[in-house]
């Protein structure tokens, strides 16, 4: 059963140190564990037949999750998009960093966004949702995917697990050990998270807690399929559990217009 329990990320009065350290490890863990690498043939998939246009990321946070992906489509030669990040709490020092990183590739919208009512005033092609999906109730799931096919926008989700224990052995063992060696890697108060990481690891068991909520939060292929059962007829929805080394798998949830197709495959028929 799925449990929509906090994070400690996700709540206002977490100290910034304690929030950066654990999505500065999380961000690590994705790198390091590579598990986007399966995703990337079926995202190039999605992109292909899109009209030209930049796709928006909803629900963006620091960016860092689509710097990961732009990497590792890099790595593997596949052509790479321009992305708009956006969030409704947009933090613009870490949307700037991700910029530099691919300055042709991602720019930000700098005020709040909110992913269940895009303003139509927003160029875009498509819609992108990486590793957050799963912080959203299920009524704002359901408004998500709602407000992407009434306006008439593919839509491609992606999360890095799926609902069982055995899927994030992987992830989980770079994140703990990305946790764990955060202070060193880190360029800001170092000195607080070494000491709320070693002497007393209140980060770590802040950081075990986010990842077993997160796994609880993800939804199934049948919950994602019936928040569309009353959305537009005119969308098709296709839902994909890939697997990933270590016994893992991610998950990947595309909606597209019905004369648009999903994947080459569809494309040849």
């Amino acid at each position: 059963m799925r449990r929509q329990a906090f994070e400690f990320m996700d709540l206002p009065q977490t100290p910034r140190y304690l929030r950066d350290s654990i999505v500065e490890s999380l961000g690590n863990a994705i790198r390091w564990s590579g598990v986007y690498e399966n995703a990337t043939t079926v995202f190039a998939d999605f992109c292909e037949n899109l009209t030209t246009g930049k796709l928006l990321e909803l629900c963006s946070g620091s960016g860092e999750p689509v710097a990961i992906l732009l990497d590792t489509l890099n790595q593997r030669g596949e052509k790479l998009p321009c992305f708009l990040i956006s969030d409704l709490f947009p933090v613009i020092s870490k949307m700037e960093k991700v910029i530099r990183q691919f300055p042709d590739n991602i720019q930000a919208i700098n005020t709040p966004l909110d992913a269940l009512s895009v303003p139509d005033g927003i160029p875009h092609s498509a819609r992108v949702v990486i590793s957050s999906l799963h912080h959203f109730t299920p009524d704002q799931a359901r408004g998500i995917l709602r407000d992407s096919a009434e306006k008439g926008k593919p839509i491609f989700i992606l999360e890095p697990m799926n609902r069982r224990l055995m899927s994030v052995l992987k992830l989980g063992f770079f994140f703990f050990l990305s946790i764990m060696l955060n202070p060193v890697f880190s360029k800001h108060d170092r000195l607080l998270k070494t000491m709320f990481t070693y002497p007393i690891p209140l980060i770590p068991m802040m950081g075990m807690w986010d990842g077993a909520i997160s796994v609880m939060r993800v939804y199934k292929e049948e919950e994602l399929m019936a928040f569309t059962s009353d959305i537009d007829a005119n969308f098709q929805w296709k839902y994909q559990n890939i697997p990933v080394s270590w016994g893992g798998s991610i998950s990947v949830f595309i909606g597209k217009p019905h004369e648009e197709t999903i994947g080459r495959e569809s494309a040849k028929k």
